[in-house]
């Protein structure tokens, strides 16, 4: 009877030889086939640009307030690091971050009656779509998954 050691590995030829792809595979690590989207870098605010996503963020605002925070909430609290990159924005000029915001995530119909807060709630909203998608952070909602997460600020 063989050991586990004596058996053959999905990567050995019947001659004993490991293939070369084989041992590349192991040597290199090809990040796209081994690396989980959670465990590669973040997106970054040049992934996130979609006027689509934009316009049904301020459409949520309108219309299902607490759908909306709760999306701002899960984008706050999974990409920290890029929320408070956005949230670091406030001390531009209201048409500084407009511009910025519109340059990022796409425009906002009537933009110059929102706060700075809420342009970068809006923002962090379409990202949140843009990242995860509707249909994902909609059944999370609905299954009461959003419903603990805090709204963490982002500046003082």
């Amino acid at each position: 009877m063989g050991s586990k050691h004596s058996r053959l590995s999905h990567q050995q030829s019947l001659d004993g030889k490991t293939p070369p792809a084989a041992s590349r595979h192991h040597d290199n690590q090809e990040p796209e086939a081994e690396i989980s989207a959670e465990a590669r870098a973040e997106f970054t605010v040049d992934d996130i640009h979609s006027p689509e996503n934009t316009r049904r963020a301020q459409i949520l605002r309108s219309s299902d307030h607490d759908r909306f925070c709760k999306y701002r909430n899960y984008f706050k609290n999974h990409h920290m690091s890029l929320a408070r990159e956005v949230g670091r924005k406030t001390s531009k000029s209201k048409a500084e971050l407009l511009c910025w915001v519109e340059d990022a995530v796409g425009p906002l119909e009537a933009g110059d009656k929102f706060t700075k807060d809420e342009i970068l709630e809006i923002a962090m909203v379409s990202v949140a779509l843009t990242e995860y998608g509707e249909s994902s952070l909609a059944k999370m909602y609905d299954r009461g998954e959003l419903d603990a997460l805090p709204n963490i600020p982002l500046h003082a």
